[in-house]
């Protein structure tokens, strides 16, 4: 039960609501109880909610009414007419419970057909109208728990009728009574009541005669409201407002088909909602009977989503229990079939929880459900068990029903419980047990979950002594594996693909149960390739081979074979070959069921003499300025050669032979580096030194910096000297040349 009672925004979009959200404000008049704080955010939708049943012995639902008695804080139910009894049947309600209070009343009203009754805030009491036909109609009040008879001795008083609309309207300080039914005439006139008396109002503009329209004051723009009812043709659909002295027809907001059939079918709710449910004329059927929940406000009639409503029915009357902080409906129903239902909205919040089957055999299933009703808005469900065993195999869902596998050891009784939570945060808390027969349990087991096309595998179902399989439906299988009706059987399928395997299987006793879904994998053969990064060089070669593997199955072990003597392993791997000759390389790759397949290279991988580069320089310098030829050779790791030459002064050439102008005296450098077919390359270097024409040597080294030898072939009276790249342009002094010599410039 809510704290603190106040209506909800609707779930329609279209409804209209505060800048808040939360529909109007709390209303402070008597006729709806005293004001009730509002939420800081607007609750959810209220749901519907089946209390209890009527109360017992009570004259029929459908000629009784409903009204909420706020100066004495609770919920009246007023029975109109019953064959057996003299005075009306007086009920009140109140947290939850039915009190019959007819016993102890010193007086009452007379039975009546279908009376009306209304919470007078004026005079701070029910009025009560029973018509008892032929005489004037009688008004009754009741308050601080017993009857008066208000009925004027004289004056004008409303004729007597059946199922008229009656409501307070605090616009006027006083009662509206509308229409209703006088032998098969269905009655259009308006009174008042106000301080004891009666008064007949004649505006210009009347709504229709009927009976059993609802009738509740407006708040949120303070008129009196008619809606619905029915007449000679039937259910009505329009809705008119009272302003105390004049009826107004709003042909904006029609009235929900055939919604109010009844002096109470509409409640006025905090914050100046009018709420009405059921009625006639929106079903398929011949009555259309309907279990709508509808909401009126700022002039316009919407449709509520509330969970679990009653069943669809005409006539339940309604009242905001300001009390218990909801809307009690009860009764409503055709005739000869009315309901002594209680019913609340935005009531206490319920649940109940059951297990179907109860009794199940592990690992079957059984489904959970729970029913709520009342409260707020969406709910939330908690399932919880005994034992933490049977809290992993049947997790919590949040939904209301859900599916339940039994574990292999949930033998016995299994007790639960279920906390169901509102939208508002109200919680209340059910519980539920089932039955765990001992289990019947069949497992698949496959000899291996891999295999090559070719290769056979083994697939059984292993179940317990007690229970024995007697039937088995395989599924997945290979299609080359046939039909299979045993419960182990062992097939070589030459079908690659996946497959998921698993068996149906019945014991002994009935029971059905299907395996777990088994994986197998079907490879085809390993097909493997291989290949060098390269095939040919001068030794020492370095060589990197790399293999791959297609189909069969993973993992996958390599063994390396490089024709001398040498072996590796894995899928790449490197090998130096130290001497010249041809050599076959091969590697087999076997997969992890077995399989080998052998892969060669294509070609023998070729290694060579070792690259050697020759200079060939005169054997005999002329004193500067002079010139010489240079030739180049190359001998060992694969032909063609390419000769690249760094001369002094950073000029590159390229070819054999080249030619050296060497204008000054000084001491000259040459390198020349050899590059194979294969990409191998060799280096050698010399140096000259020319001297003057008087026998001296002058100017610094031309040269690149010196490296190591690499076979250096020079004429007689040359020095020959390794030198590496040239890794900057050296700098030397441009000497002066002697008087009446020819000068030879640098060569760049």
């Amino acid at each position: 039960m809510l704290a603190v009672p106040v209506w909800a925004t609707s779930p329609n979009p279209s409804a209209p609501s505060d800048s808040d959200g939360a529909w109007a404000l709390p209303l402070t008049s008597s006729a709806v109880g005293p004001m009730v704080a509002t939420p800081s955010t607007a609750l959810p939708a209220p749901n519907w909610g089946n209390l209890s049943t009527g109360p017992v012995g009570s004259a029929p639902p459908s000629s009784g009414t409903l009204v909420y008695d706020a100066a004495d804080g609770y919920t009246l139910w007023i029975g109109g007419f019953a064959r057996n009894d003299s005075v009306v049947q007086t009920w009140k309600y109140g947290a939850g419970q039915w009190t019959n209070l007819t016993g102890t009343l010193p007086v009452a009203p007379p039975t009546s057909v279908r009376p009306a009754a209304t919470f007078d805030a004026s005079d701070g009491e029910v009025v009560f109208v029973a018509g008892v036909g032929g005489g004037a109609e009688l008004t009754w009040g009741f308050s601080t728990g017993g009857w008066t008879n208000l009925t004027a001795p004289n004056g004008s008083v409303p004729s007597p009728r059946q199922a008229p609309g009656l409501a307070d309207d605090p616009a006027c300080a006083c009662v509206v009574l509308f229409g209703g039914l006088t032998n098969g005439t269905y009655r259009a006139d308006t009174w008042t009541f106000a301080a004891g008396n009666w008064s007949e109002v004649h505006p210009t503009v009347s709504p229709p005669g009927r009976a059993s329209a609802g009738m509740a004051f407006d708040r949120s723009t303070a008129t009196l409201v008619l809606a619905g009812g029915v007449d000679a043709a039937g259910p009505r659909g329009d809705t008119w407002t009272f302003n105390g002295t004049a009826w107004s027809p709003l042909a904006s907001a029609p009235a929900p088909p055939g919604i109010a059939v009844g002096a109470n079918a509409l409640a006025a709710v905090p914050g100046g909602a009018l709420v009405g449910f059921g009625g006639v004329g929106c079903g398929a059927a011949a009555l259309g009977l309907c279990n709508r929940t509808y909401e009126f406000t700022g002039g316009s009639w919407t449709t509520i989503g509330s969970a679990n409503p009653p069943s669809a029915r005409p006539g339940m009357e309604l009242a905001y229990d300001a009390a218990d902080g909801y809307v009690v409906g009860f009764g409503g129903g055709l005739a000869g079939e009315e309901a002594d239902e209680t019913w609340a909205l935005g009531g206490p919040l319920s649940a109940q929880l059951s297990v179907t089957p109860t009794t199940v055999q592990a690992p079957n299933s059984t489904t959970i459900t729970t029913r709520a009703s009342g409260g707020y808005g969406p709910y939330a469900y908690v399932y919880t068990f005994t034992d933490s065993e049977q809290a992993v195999n049947c997790p919590s869902q949040n939904r209301s029903s859900y599916v339940c596998v039994l574990d292999l050891d949930d033998v016995g009784n299994r007790s639960m419980q279920v906390a169901v939570t509102d939208g508002a945060g109200n919680t209340t808390v059910a519980p539920g047990f089932f039955f765990g027969v001992p289990p019947f349990t069949a497992g698949l087991v496959l000899s291996a979950a891999e295999v090559d096309v070719g290769l056979p595998f083994t697939a059984s179902v292993v179940t317990p002594l007690a229970y024995p399989g007697v039937n088995f439906t395989w599924f997945g299988l290979p299609a080359d594996c046939g039909t299979v009706s045993t419960g182990s059987f062992s097939c070589t399928s030459s079908l690659p693909g996946s497959y998921a395997i698993a068996c149906t299987v019945v014991d002994a006793i009935g029971t059905r149960q299907t395996t777990a879904t088994v994986a197998l994998q079907v490879h085809t053969d390993p097909v493997v390739g291989a290949w060098p990064s390269r095939i040919a060089g001068s030794a020492p070669l370095d060589v990197g081979f790399t293999a791959s593997v297609a189909g069969g199955t993973a993992p996958y072990t390599f063994a390396w074979s490089f024709g001398d003597g040498a072996v590796g392993s894995g899928p790449s791997t490197n090998h130096t070959f130290d001497s010249t000759g041809h050599y076959l390389v091969w590697v087999n790759v076997t997969d992890a069921v077995g399989w080998t397949t052998a892969a060669e290279l294509a070609n023998p991988v070729a290694v060579g003499a070792p690259l050697v580069a020759t200079i060939t320089a005169p054997g005999t310098l002329a004193p500067a300025p002079t010139a010489i030829v240079l030739t180049g050779s190359a001998s060992g790791g694969e032909a063609p050669y390419d000769l690249r030459w760094t001369l002094p002064g950073g000029t590159n050439e390229s070819g054999t032979p080249v030619s050296l102008p060497l204008p000054s005296p000084g001491t000259y450098a040459v390198t020349l580096t050899v590059v194979d077919a294969a990409g191998s390359s060799a280096q050698t270097s010399t140096v000259f030194t020319v001297v003057a024409p008087n026998g001296t040597a002058s100017g610094a080294l031309v040269a690149p910096p010196l490296l190591e030898s690499v076979g250096l072939s020079i004429a007689a009276g040359a020095v020959g000297v390794v030198a590496g790249w040239i890794l900057a342009r050296p700098r030397r002094p441009r000497p002066t040349p002697p008087p009446r010599e020819r000068v030879y410039p640098d060569r760049q």
